[in-house]
């Protein structure tokens, strides 16, 4: 299992190869500071689907987007357009509140704080 209580992708592969995941899973798909939104959106999932999986999770238009693969409970769409939202106004490099605008001298939105604009990818 992964962290979480989430399996891994390698233990999730299917006789086709396609490789099964969830959540956590794909965490470094995004940056840290969304890391705990994703990780109370799979304790929510795992609490009425444990057998979710993902297709994809990322950053797009400087928001979270969660894809799911397959999920039989009906409101797992409003757990996941919660943590989207909340993400939107949660820095995707620190978790401090932030909002979507573009990073100092980069084209693409990033929801970031004052502190993160100013600082280039991967600065601490």
């Amino acid at each position: 299992m992964g962290a979480g209580g989430g399996r891994s992708a390698e233990a999730d592969t299917t006789g086709e190869g396609c490789r099964m995941s969830q959540i956590p899973d794909s965490l470094d798909h995004v940056g840290p500071g969304w890391h705990p939104i994703l990780e109370q959106l799979h304790l929510d999932i795992i609490a009425v689907d444990p057998d979710y999986t993902t297709s994809q999770v990322k950053e797009k238009f400087g928001g979270l987007r969660v894809y799911l693969a397959s999920c039989r409970h009906p409101d797992v769409n409003a757990l996941i357009r919660a943590a989207e939202v909340r993400a939107q106004e949660t820095c995707e490099d620190c978790g401090a509140p932030g909002r979507i605008r573009n990073r100092a001298g980069r084209i693409w939105l990033q929801c970031l704080c004052d502190v993160c604009v100013d600082k280039e990818p991967g600065d601490g």
